[in-house]
């Protein structure tokens, strides 16, 4: 990922970041202890639950949300807050994304990330959510067809 893209821990931070702010999820502090046990038997996921219609949504909420320049430029990418610090407040206003770590919070996840590997990462998501709105089908995710079997999470 260095100088070229994003990290994966990078991304589900800001997909975690789009969900809590549109109100797709609800915001839980960081600190708050959990009680989280496993289960001994696995997790049935009915994949034709998922609603597509919902997924692209929400996709294409995220695409605009992070590839629109200038809707995040100011802002820190952050889960610990209800609200998202600005970069000045970090001191972060010379990185194209800052996205905190949720557990070293004086680290930005993106920090690596050249402003025109940004911008280059910015132009896909563009050109993706053009996609979305003008109907282009998403392999998996917009089909009619459901799945013939359960897929099994462990």
């Amino acid at each position: 990922a260095k100088h070229q893209g994003l990290k994966t821990y990078t991304i589900l931070l800001m997909v975690v970041f789009y969900l809590l702010r549109f109100g797709h999820i609800h915001f839980i502090p960081i600190d708050t202890p959990l009680d989280i046990q496993c289960d001994p038997e696995p997790l049935a996921f009915e994949a034709a639950a998922c609603d597509p219609e919902w997924l692209a949504y929400a996709l294409a909420g995220f695409l605009e949300t992070f590839g629109c320049p200038g809707l995040m430029q100011d802002l820190v990418v952050s889960i610990r807050q209800e609200t998202a610090p600005t970069k000045q407040q970090k001191q972060w206003e010379a990185h194209a994304l800052a996205v905190e770590d949720p557990f070293e919070p004086l680290i930005n996840t993106s920090e690596h990330l050249r402003s025109e590997d940004w911008s280059r990462i910015q132009a896909v998501m563009q050109s993706a959510l053009r996609g979305l709105q003008e109907g282009t089908p998403l392999p998996g995710l917009t089909s009619a067809q459901r799945p013939t079997q359960r897929l099994e999470l462990r």
